[in-house]
């Protein structure tokens, strides 16, 4: 899956967003990256019933949740899973079935059971430097074996971590009422392969490339290759692709064809079958 060279990292603030929180069609996302943040981490899951209603009405017709809000100012986004301690693949799972390329964070902050964390993470489709663990910096292990460590401590920053949570109570403008706050303090570069919003472009194809669509504002384009795959340039934002959501395409089924949604917020796929594919606030209406 391709990463998009297209938000530039001015800040390395970020904030996490709750149901506690204002919905995202009370939120002003560009004035929030004028005010110096970077990104969001919205949560979407927890345990392996429970979605959270901001969430989900991303693509519902005129609804404007996390992730549409969150990439429509600009800022980068990625989505995170409260551990219920069920069964870590089910919940992995349950995860990625309601954030699809966003799930990457899981929070944990009422057990210290690696091999839980371990096996969740695991479960993941995101490389080990897409994924990342939140918690208590007094409680969360430092024995986890896969991803990055987001550990919070308010007035104290901790001595591991890519990530630190550091204020529970911050005024960001544009988001209203109190805002969880972290820096990141790994490096740039990292920051953007964990939201994948950086890069170099692709060196080569898994399969041939068959369509080409360019942005609303005319400044970038999206390629598409036949087995789904997306490639970003210029102010091109990944909304998604079959090979990052693990959908592999039979004889038959390539993918022929691409086009954006009205408000250039999301994308349709069109396989050789007649199959449609929706990413972003694109949605999906029918197929053959």
């Amino acid at each position: 899956m391709a990463t998009c060279p297209t938000i530039s990292v001015v800040s390395l603030l970020f904030a996490d967003l709750s149901s506690n929180n204002a919905p995202p069609n009370q939120c002003n996302f560009a004035a929030a990256k004028a005010w110096g943040l970077a990104a969001v981490v919205g949560k979407a899951t927890e345990g392996n019933t429970y979605t959270n209603p901001y969430f989900a009405d991303r693509t519902a017709p005129g609804g404007l949740g996390y992730a549409r809000a969150v990439r429509g100012a600009g800022l980068a986004f990625a989505a995170y899973h409260y551990a219920g301690w069920g069964s870590p693949q089910a919940e992995a799972s349950y995860f990625v079935s309601v954030a699809g390329g966003d799930a990457k964070v899981l929070d944990v902050e009422t057990s210290q059971n690696v091999g839980w964390m371990d096996q969740f993470l695991a479960a993941l489709p995101e490389s080990g430097d897409q994924e990342m663990t939140y918690g208590s910096a007094s409680t969360l292990p430092g024995n986890i074996t896969r991803g990055l460590l987001w550990p919070a401590s308010y007035g104290r920053r901790p001595g591991t971590g890519e990530a630190w949570q550091y204020a529970d109570n911050a005024e960001v403008t544009g988001i209203p009422g109190a805002v969880d706050i972290s820096e990141w303090t790994g490096t740039a570069d990292a920051f953007v392969r964990f939201f994948g919003i950086g890069g170099a472009p692709p060196v080569g194809l898994n399969k041939p490339a068959t369509t080409l669509v360019a942005t609303k504002s005319g400044k970038g384009y999206y390629f598409c290759a036949e087995d789904g795959g997306v490639f970003c340039f210029g102010d091109a934002v990944l909304y998604g692709s079959l090979p990052g959501d693990k959908v592999v395409l039979g004889p038959g089924q390539e993918i022929v064809g691409m086009a954006l949604s009205e408000t250039g917020l999301g994308y349709w796929l069109l396989g050789a079958d007649g199959g449609i594919f929706a990413f972003g606030d694109a949605q999906f209406l029918g197929s053959i």
